[in-house]
């Protein structure tokens, strides 16, 4: 899976950024987990499951 700072778009957003907070934004951006529709209505799904 491609990290979001490795896309087009993550590059352009942090130049919304002074160059003096990139670093805090490249490493907020790192955090990011990108899931897909079907991962996001069966992870509540499976999380009920294990309590």
């Amino acid at each position: 899976m491609m990290k979001p700072i490795e896309t087009n778009l993550g590059i352009q957003w942090l130049t919304n950024f002074r160059e003096d907070d990139q670093e805090r934004a490249l490493r907020l951006l790192d955090t990011l987990r990108f899931i897909s529709h079907s991962e996001m209505r069966v992870g509540p799904t499976r999380l009920s499951r294990q309590t």
